[in-house]
C-alpha cells in the first residue's frame, strides 16, 4: 500500500498543498469554503457556550444539519456513550434527501460490537476513512456494518472532556467518497471540544437543578424537623415538620431564637454547644428537650451541620431535629420487657439473675428459694389458660406484698417462682418459706376457678451450695424437685441430690447413645401350642447391650426411660427390629408370629397407625403374624378411642392380646366390646396354679369366659410340669415360660 492509499488512517498526512490546486479560481473556492465553515462553527460555538442557551438538544440538531449540508456528506450525527460504559446512543442525526435516517435503530448499541472503532475514539484519535472497502483486517466487524449501510467514506471526531471520551461527531458519505482536508478536521476537532463541554455543562446543570429541587422537597417534606439558624441562633427558615412538631406556624418560629424553644434548664448547655459549633466543633448526635407552644415538652435528637460562607466561616447552622417520644417510650417498654414478667409484673429470670450476681459481688451470705406450684397444671387443663393466668396474677400479688421489705421475688415462667432471701440461717429460711406456703395455700377465687393450691420449695445457700450463679440456680432447682418428689414441702440442697441427678443424666445420655449405636437388641421367648407342643410364635423382649455392663434386663432402664420420655423411642426401635425379624422368618420359610408390648401413650398417638402401615409396607410382611400386647389400663384411659384404633389395625391384619389379664380393673362390659384375639393370663395366677385352688378357679373361669367370647388364651410364666398339667386339664390354648425356654437371641 503506497502513502496515498494509507491516508484513510492518518489525517495528519492530509496536508493542504497549494500546488495541487488547478487554478486561482479553485484556490478562491477553497478559501471561500474554509471561511464559510469557520463562520458556521463560530456561529454555533457562540450559541453552545453562551449561558443563555436554553435548549442544547435543539442547537445540536440544527448544528448537525448545517454541518451535513455544508460538507456535502449524506449523514451527520452525534453519538454519546452510556453511563454504564457498555453502550452508546445516537442523540442527533441529519440525513440528506433520499438517505434513510437511522437514529431510531441506533439506540443502546453495545460497544463491544465496534471494538476497533471504540478503542480509537476513546483514545482520542480521529477516524478518517476515505474508502471503507480498504479498512484494515482488525476493523473487519466495523467494515461489515458500514458496507451493509452502503457507506463509502466517513469521518469520526471524538467528543472528549478532560481527556475523557463521552462520544463522537460523525459524517457518512453514501453516494460517493468524501475527502477531508487537514484544516477542516482541525476545525471540527475544535468544535467537538465545544460540543463536549456544552453537553457536560448541560448535564451538570441538570444535576444541580435536580439536587436543588431534591433538597427543597426533602426540606419541605422531611419526616424530621429542620431549622436553619444564623450565627446568633435566630431562626432563618424552618420546614413544615418543625411547626407541626412544636405546635407553631413555621412563620412564628422564624421570629424566635433557639432559646425560646429549649427547656429552661438546658439553655446554658445549648449556648455552649452553639459556641463550639461556631468554632467548627460539630457535636455528634445528641438529645435535648424542646418546649411546644402549649408548654408541653418533647424529647428530641439533634444532628447539627454547618453551611459556610464565601470566606469559609460558618454562616448558617442546619439543625435536623427528630421527635424521639415514641423511641423513649419504646425504650422504657423494652426495659420493662427485659426486666419484668409480662403476665405478673414481677422480675423475670434475667433481672433476677442480675440481682443475684450483684449480691454475689458483695460476698455476703444469702439464700435462693425456687418454688413450684403443685396442681397448677390441672387448672389449665380443666378451667383453661385464662383462669390459670388469673391464678398466677393473684398469687404474684400476694408474693410481692409479702416480699416487699424482706426478699426479692421473680417469676421464671410457668408456675415457677424464685426468691432472694438475705439470710442462710435454716430457721429463718424455713420461717420465710412457710410464709410463702401460707400465701399459696390460702383459698384463691378468680373468674373460672376457685380452690386451693400447694407448692414445693427448694433452697440453695451461698456460699455453701455454690459460689456462682449457675451452681446456685442448679442446686436450688435440684432441691425443689427433690421436694416435689418427696414428702417435705421445703428441701435444702444436699450434695447427694446432685450425685443422684448426675447418675440420672448419665443414664439418659447412655440411653440416647444406645439408640444411636443400635445397642438395644431383641431376645425371643417361645410361645407353644398346648395340644401339639409346637412353637406358635415368640414374644419379643428388649435387652440393652451396655458397652460396659453387658446385657441389661428391662427393669434396669425401662422405668427410667419412661420417666424421662425415652421409652417410646426404645419401643419404636423394638418394633422396627421385630418387623425386620418377621421378614427374615418369611425369607427362611418359617410361619411364626411375633408378639410385642405396646404402651398406652404410644398406642393412643395419632401417628401410631401410620407407623405400623409403613413398617408393614417397608418389610413386605404378612400382618397376621403380628400380635400387639396391650394392657387393660389402655382401655381405661380412652376406651372408645382404643376400641376404634384396634379395629383400624385389625383391618390391616394385626392381632391383639390383652396382657397381664386379671391384674387390672377393666370392666367386663368393655371386654365384650374389645375385638381382641387373645387374653394373656398373668404369671401371678400361674405361679401357684397347681397348689392354690383359688388361682385354679380364676384361671379355669378365665378359660371358660375366653372360649365363650371367641378369644384364645396364653398362660405366661409356666415353669413346672405340674403347672403345665393343670393348664392342659383346664383346656388352655398356648403357654410360655422358662419350662420351654428362656428369652434368647435368634
Amino acid at each position: 500500500m503506497d502513502k496515498k492509499d494509507r491516508r484513510w488512517l492518518n489525517p495528519e498526512e492530509e496536508l493542504y498543498d497549494l500546488s495541487a490546486l488547478g487554478s486561482v479560481e479553485e484556490l478562491k473556492q477553497e478559501l471561500l469554503h474554509r471561511l464559510m465553515l469557520e463562520e458556521i462553527i463560530h456561529r454555533f460555538a457562540i450559541g453552545l457556550i453562551h449561558p443563555a442557551a436554553k435548549n442544547l438538544s435543539a442547537i445540536l440538531d440544527d448544528f448537525v444539519e448545517v454541518l451535513g449540508q455544508f460538507s456535502g456528506t449524506d449523514r451527520c450525527y452525534i453519538f454519546l456513550f452510556g453511563a454504564d460504559g457498555k453502550s452508546m446512543d445516537n442523540t442527533q442525526e441529519w440525513a440528506a434527501p433520499g438517505i434513510s435516517p437511522e437514529k431510531q435503530n441506533l439506540q443502546g448499541l453495545p460497544l463491544d460490537v465496534f471494538p476497533w472503532w471504540v478503542q480509537r475514539v476513546q483514545s482520542g484519535k480521529v477516524i478518517n476513512i476515505l474508502d471503507v472497502s480498504k479498512m484494515p483486517p482488525e476493523a473487519s466487524a466495523e467494515q461489515q456494518i458500514l458496507q451493509m449501510q452502503d457507506i463509502q467514506s466517513l469521518l469520526v471526531v471524538p467528543l472528549a472532556v478532560e481527556h475523557r471520551s463521552i462520544g463522537f461527531l460523525g459524517f457518512d458519505s453514501v453516494r460517493g467518497q468524501k475527502r477531508w482536508t487537514r484544516q477542516d478536521i482541525n476545525l471540527l476537532q475544535t468544535v467537538s471540544g465545544i460540543i463536549a463541554s456544552s453537553i457536560e455543562r448541560e448535564k451538570s446543570l441538570e444535576r444541580v437543578l435536580q439536587n436543588e429541587q431534591r433538597y427543597r422537597n426533602l426540606f419541605e417534606h422531611s419526616n424530621d424537623a429542620i431549622f436553619l439558624l444564623d450565627r446568633e441562633g435566630k431562626h432563618i427558615k424552618v420546614n413544615l415538620k418543625a411547626g407541626e412538631m412544636l405546635g407553631y406556624d413555621p412563620e412564628e418560629i422564624v421570629s424566635l431564637s433557639y432559646r425560646d424553644l429549649v427547656a429552661p434548664e438546658e439553655i446554658d448547655d445549648s449556648d455552649s454547644t452553639l459556641s463550639r459549633v461556631l468554632r467548627g466543633e460539630l457535636p455528634p448526635l445528641y438529645e435535648k428537650t424542646m418546649v411546644r407552644k402549649d408548654g408541653s415538652r418533647v424529647p428530641v435528637e439533634i444532628n447539627l451541620s454547618i453551611l459556610r460562607g464565601p470566606t469559609g466561616e460558618p454562616e448558617i447552622l442546619q439543625s435536623v431535629v427528630r421527635d424521639i417520644t415514641f423511641r423513649k417510650k419504646a425504650a422504657q417498654e423494652l426495659f420493662r420487657m427485659a426486666n419484668e414478667d409480662a403476665l405478673t409484673g414481677l422480675f423475670n429470670r434475667r433481672k433476677f439473675s442480675e440481682l443475684v450476681s450483684r449480691r454475689l459481688g458483695q460476698q455476703t451470705p444469702f439464700s435462693l428459694l425456687f418454688m413450684d406450684l403443685d396442681g397448677f397444671k390441672e387448672i389449665n387443663d380443666t378451667s383453661g389458660h385464662s383462669a390459670g393466668d388469673l391464678v398466677l396474677k393473684k398469687l404474684s400479688e400476694r408474693m410481692e406484698k409479702l416480699c416487699a421489705e424482706i426478699a426479692e421475688v421473680a417469676r421464671f415462667g410457668g408456675d415457677e417462682f424464685a426468691f432472694l432471701f438475705p439470710s442462710v440461717e435454716e430457721e429463718k429460711v424455713k420461717a420465710f418459706s412457710y410464709l410463702l406456703l401460707d400465701q399459696v395455700e390460702k383459698e384463691i377465687v378468680v373468674e373460672g376457678w376457685k380452690g386451693h393450691l400447694g407448692a414445693s420449695i427448694g433452697v440453695s445457700r451461698f456460699p455453701v451450695d455454690g459460689n456462682d450463679l449457675e451452681h446456685l440456680f442448679k442446686s436450688a432447682d435440684i432441691a425443689m424437685y427433690e421436694s416435689k418428689n418427696g414428702r417435705e414441702p421445703i428441701t435444702f440442697f444436699q450434695k447427694a441430690f446432685s450425685e443422684a441427678l448426675h447418675h440420672q443424666m448419665e443414664l439418659k445420655r447412655e440411653i440416647h447413645q444406645g439408640l444411636q449405636k443400635d445397642s438395644f437388641v431383641l431376645y425371643y421367648q417361645p410361645i407353644l401350642k398346648v395340644k401339639t407342643g409346637r412353637i406358635h410364635g415368640y414374644e419379643c423382649l428388649v435387652r440393652w447391650n451396655h458397652p460396659q455392663k453387658g446385657i441389661l434386663p428391662p427393669i434396669s432402664f425401662v422405668p427410667f426411660a419412661e420417666k424421662v420420655g425415652l421409652l417410646q423411642k426404645i419401643d419404636r426401635k423394638v418394633r422396627s427390629m421385630a418387623f425386620q425379624k418377621l421378614k427374615d422368618f418369611a425369607g427362611a420359610g418359617q410361619s411364626v408370629s411375633l408378639s410385642m408390648n405396646i404402651t398406652a401413650p404410644e398406642f393412643l398417638e395419632k401417628k401410631f397407625v401410620r407407623e405400623i402401615e409403613s413398617l408393614i409396607s417397608r418389610n413386605n410382611i404378612d400382618p397376621t403374624r403380628v400380635v400387639f400386647e396391650i394392657t387393660e389400663g389402655t382401655f381405661l384411659e380412652q376406651p372408645e378411642q382404643s376400641i376404634e384404633k384396634i379395629k383400624l389395625l385389625k383391618g390391616l391384619g394385626i392381632r391383639f392380646s390383652i396382657d397381664d389379664f386379671g391384674t387390672g380393673y377393666s370392666s367386663l362390659s368393655y371386654l365384650t366390646r374389645i375385638p381382641v384375639d387373645y387374653v394373656k393370663i398373668d404369671r401371678e395366677f400361674i405361679r401357684v396354679l397347681d397348689v392354690d385352688h383359688k388361682s385354679r378357679a380364676i384361671v379355669e373361669s378365665t378359660f371358660s369366659m375366653a372360649r365363650s367370647l371367641g378369644f384364645g388364651t396364653v398362660c405366661e410364666g409356666v415353669e413346672t410340669h405340674s403347672q403345665m398339667k393343670v393348664i392342659e386339664d383346664l383346656g388352655g390354648d398356648m403357654v410360655q415360660g422358662y419350662l420351654f425356654g428362656k428369652p434368647a437371641p435368634l
